[in-house]
């Protein structure tokens, strides 16, 4: 049976005190999930030139196997009338316990990210009483959209979901900078995609290395987490990689 909850490599990597999964999906151009209304279920609605080097076939998505896991799971996720499946709900969630269970017997706590290759709005799909009822769950995602994580720094998102901004040609480093300096309810912190992270890391402290784990949740307030460009984003094609600066 395929599981909605798995890992992978940068999740699999140590974080004190947590146990990490993820739920990865597919972007839009290959799950292809057409709705009852006709339209195809758009999974990364703010994405810009990264959707021309989407890492998704990346890594283990070269593997038939994992490419038609996340293609299934996000086809059989998300109903034809938007709403979150019933099944697959039960499902996540007898998966959830036992996570939890799990990670618990060792020690830890269990961490989740719910977007692996998507930023769907998960408080909206799964409702507030899904995060009460796991709130001993840290939930937490990266997203492109700017209006959810502003939801998120007013406090105004399940406290135990978190986000991190993505940097891109749409929303600019310089301009999230000044926002990621003041004081949020939550946390304030980005991520940005580089070619070459090194020189970036060395521009001070608060740029981190984010391939180091990816338990984005544990970095405070004015965090810059630095990626390496990956896939079709290592190359030099100003139209693919418009969304990475350096």
């Amino acid at each position: 049976m395929t599981e909605y909850l798995t890992t992978n490599t940068k999740v699999s990597k140590d974080v004190d005190g947590f146990e990490l999964l993820i739920m990865q999906l597919a972007p839009v151009k290959v799950a292809k999930h057409r709705l009852d209304d006709g339209t195809i279920l758009n999974t990364c609605p703010d994405a810009g030139a990264c959707a021309k080097t989407c890492i998704f076939e990346s890594g283990r998505g070269v593997s038939k196997s994992v490419f038609d896991a996340r293609v299934w799971r996000t086809v059989n996720l998300i109903a034809t009338d938007g709403t979150i499946s019933p099944v697959a709900l039960a499902q996540l969630e007898l998966e959830l316990a036992k996570a939890v269970r799990a990670a618990n017997k060792r020690g830890k706590r269990l961490a989740v990210r719910l977007n692996g290759f998507s930023d769907l709005d998960f408080v909206a799909l799964l409702g507030i009483d899904f995060f009460a009822r796991w709130f001993d769950v840290q939930f937490y995602d990266y997203t492109k959209s700017f209006e959810r994580w502003k939801l998120h720094l007013a406090g105004k998102l399940p406290a135990n979901y978190d986000l991190t901004f993505s940097i891109s040609e749409k929303r600019t480093l310089s301009e999230v900078m000044p926002i990621i300096t003041k004081k949020h309810a939550r946390p304030a912190r980005c991520a940005v995609v580089s070619r070459n992270p090194a020189a970036m890391l060395a521009f001070g402290a608060n740029y981190v290395d984010g391939d180091k784990h990816d338990a984005t949740f544990v970095h405070p307030t004015g965090t810059i987490l630095v990626l390496a460009a990956k896939g079709k984003g290592g190359s030099r094609n100003p139209e693919a990689t418009a969304f990475i600066p350096a």
